[in-house]
């Protein structure tokens, strides 16, 4: 079950992975996701308003949904493939909670949560595991959206 080289995400520079984003995960280029930081430890993404608003004109709620989710699953995937490149993180679910309109570019500052060193090793020793994450959207230097995710790791079963 492990990655095919050309698949696997390019963490040499902000840049780099951005251009992976746009090659392998159509999502993030209709979003035009940009990344602003990638730094071993955490991944700023934005994405442009006029892209993801709605009728009304304010950011749109699967837009925001779609931008946490890639940047809690950019924070883990970093970091366990800097350490534990046999484990790979996939979504297995998520709720949002809106807090106040997007009204500018959407964005997303995430870090690995907590535990992610267990539960990756846990993985390595069950072939899954899981863990959860929170990262917050935010508009125009405000907290707009906050989404809880699970992420499943998986790496290939050792008897």
């Amino acid at each position: 079950m492990t990655r095919a080289a050309e698949t696997r995400p390019d963490w040499s520079s902000a840049d780099a992975f951005e251009r992976f984003l746009h090659a392998h995960l159509p999502p993030a280029r209709a979003l035009g996701v940009r990344v602003d930081l990638m730094d071993g430890e955490r991944v700023r993404l934005r994405a442009p308003l006029e892209a993801n608003c709605n009728h009304r004109g304010v950011g749109f709620g699967g837009s925001a949904s779609a931008l946490a989710l890639l940047g809690g699953w950019a924070a883990l995937q970093q970091v366990l493939d800097g350490r534990f490149g046999d484990v790979e993180a996939v979504g297995g679910g998520a709720s949002i909670r809106f807090l106040k309109p997007m009204r500018a570019d959407l964005i997303v500052e995430a870090s690995a949560p907590e535990g992610w060193e267990h539960a990756a090793q846990l993985a390595q020793t069950d072939g899954k595991a899981k863990i959860l994450t929170s990262c917050v959207v935010s508009s125009a230097g405000r907290d707009c959206a906050v989404v809880d995710a699970t992420f499943v790791l998986l790496a290939p079963f050792r008897w």
